[in-house]
C-alpha cells in the first residue's frame, strides 16, 4: 500500500516528543512491513526528498515568506509554535507540490486539524483519509484560553482549531485516537459515530535501549555527580506549554523545599528549550539540552519525574519511556492518561502538594535501584513499536479493506 503522511512537525526526532516518535515509529514499522511510506513535513530548506523507507519529502518557503508569518506569529499567536508550519502547509505552492503524491497515495493520513488544503487535495482525489491525533488540539488550545484569559489571541486560536478539527474529523474515513478517553472525547465533542472511530496507542521511541551500569557512570561523571547523589530527572520538549510548566514547578520545588538541600539532590531536566529564565538558573538543577543517549541520562538517574499539570489527552512518550527502562517513576494524575492500568499500577501518583516529600523518600529509599525487567517487558508488550504497529494494521489497514471489499 501506498501511504501519505502529511504533518507539521518539521523534525521526526524523539526529542521532539510523543507526536514526532509516533508519527516516525509507526511509518518506520509500515515501511519494514512492504508498505510505501512517504512523509511530507514543512521544512526552512528548499524543497527536497530524502531517505529510503521512509522517504521524507521536507516542503521548504522562501525566506521573505517565512520571515512574515515569524513576525505574525510572534505578534499575535506566541503560544503557537506550529503557526507558521500549518500555514506553509496550506499554501498555493505546498499543495500544487503535494497534489502529485496524494494523488498517487492509496492512504492519506493527516496529523493535525489546521492541514485543511491537503485535506480537501486529498478529498477532491476520493482518498482513505486517516485524522491521526496524538492528543486532541481543541482541548489543548482550551487549555491555553483558560491560562490566557481574557487575551483575545488565545480565544479565537481556539475557534479556528476547533472549527478545523471538526471539519477534519468530519471529512475523514477513519479517526485515530491514541487512548479510550480520547475516543470517547472526540466522539461527544465532535458528534461522531464511535464506530469511526479507532484506537492505537503512542509507542515509546524505537531507539531507546537500556544502557549499562559503565555509561550511567559516564554521565554522572560528566555532570559532576558521585555515584551517592541522589538525582531524580525529567525528560520533556521545554518549548512545549505542559512541559515548561513542569519545570517551572521543579524549579519551585527545589527552591522551597529544604529537605533536598539538605540530602544534596539534583534534578536532570532533558530536553531542548530556547531561553533559560533566572528561576530556573538553580544550582541542584541540571540542564543537558537534548542529548544522543537518552537512555543513559534515564539511568543515570534514580527516579524518574513527570509533574504534569496540563495537556489534557494523549498517552504521554515521556512516561512511557521511563517506564519502558524499568525505571521508578513519579508522576501527578496527568501524566498518566490514557496509561493502562496494568502499567500504571507500577508509577507513584500524587498530586503536586505531596510530591517533593514522595520523591525524597523515594530518592532515600531507592537510590542506586536495578531496573524492573518485568515492568519492561510489559511496557514492550502493550507500547514497543511492533505492538502499536499491529494494532495500526488491524484497527486502520484492515478495517479499510473490509470496507473496500464490502463497497
Amino acid at each position: 500500500m501506498r501511504i501519505c503522511i502529511v504533518d507539521t512537525f518539521r523534525d521526526h526526532n524523539p526529542a521532539s516528543g510523543g507526536h514526532a516518535i509516533r508519527v516516525f515509529n509507526i511509518a518506520q514499522w509500515l515501511s519494514q512491513q512492504g508498505h510505501s511510506v512517504l512523509i511530507i513535513r514543512p521544512s526552512e530548506r528548499a524543497t527536497s526528498i530524502e531517505g529510503h523507507e521512509p522517504r521524507i519529502l521536507s516542503v521548504g518557503a522562501g525566506g521573505r515568506f517565512a520571515r512574515f508569518l515569524r513576525a505574525f506569529q510572534v505578534r499575535f499567536f506566541p503560544r503557537m509554535r506550529h503557526f507558521e508550519d500549518s500555514v506553509l502547509m496550506n499554501t498555493p505552492r505546498t499543495l500544487s507540490t503535494l497534489r502529485t503524491h496524494i494523488k498517487s497515495a492509496d492512504l492519506v493520513q493527516l496529523e493535525d486539524p489546521t492541514l485543511l488544503g491537503p485535506l480537501l487535495v486529498a478529498k477532491l482525489y476520493r482518498k482513505v483519509i486517516i485524522a491521526d491525533t496524538d492528543g486532541i488540539s481543541s482541548e489543548v488550545a482550551r487549555e491555553m484560553v483558560n491560562l490566557a484569559s481574557p487575551r483575545v489571541q488565545p480565544l479565537l486560536a481556539y475557534t479556528v482549531i476547533l472549527l478545523c478539527e471538526k471539519l477534519w474529523f468530519r471529512l475523514s474515513s477513519k479517526v485515530v485516537t491514541s487512548s479510550p478517553g480520547d475516543k470517547q472525547m472526540v466522539s461527544l465533542l465532535h458528534h461522531i459515530n464511535q464506530e469511526k472511530i479507532v484506537v492505537v496507542p503512542n509507542p515509546f521511541d524505537a531507539s531507546i535501549r537500556a544502557s549499562k551500569p559503565m555509561a550511567r557512570a559516564s554521565v554522572r561523571r560528566a555532570l559532576g555527580l558521585s555515584a551517592e547523589t541522589p538525582v531524580a530527572v525529567f525528560v520533556g520538549d521545554l518549548r512545549a506549554q505542559h512541559n515548561l510548566e513542569a519545570v517551572d514547578y521543579i524549579a519551585r520545588m527545589v527552591t522551597n523545599f529544604q529537605s533536598f538541600r539538605e540530602h544534596n539532590v539534583h534534578i536532570m531536566i532533558v530536553g531542548q528549550f530556547d531561553t533559560m529564565p533566572k528561576e530556573w538558573k538553580i544550582p541542584d538543577l541540571i540542564f543537558t539540552g537534548p542529548v544522543r543517549d537518552l537512555a543513559a541520562y534515564v539511568s543515570a538517574s534514580d527516579v524518574c519525574i513527570a509533574p504534569l499539570f496540563s495537556q489534557p489527552s494523549g498517552i504521554k512518550t515521556k512516561v512511557l519511556t521511563y517506564l519502558a527502562l524499568g525505571k521508578p517513576t513519579i508522576a501527578t494524575p496527568m501524566a498518566l492518561i490514557g496509561l493502562d492500568a496494568s502499567v500504571r499500577k507500577y508509577v507513584l501518583e500524587c498530586t503536586a502538594a505531596d510530591f517533593p516529600a514522595v520523591l525524597l523518600g523515594k530518592l532515600t529509599r531507592d537510590s542506586n535501584s536495578a531496573p524492573n525487567d518485568a515492568l519492561s517487558a510489559t511496557v514492550q508488550s502493550l507500547y514497543g513499536v511492533d505492538a502499536v504497529g499491529r494494532t495500526y494494521s488491524r484497527e486502520v489497514l484492515a478495517s479499510i479493506h473490509v470496507k473496500a471489499e464490502r463497497a
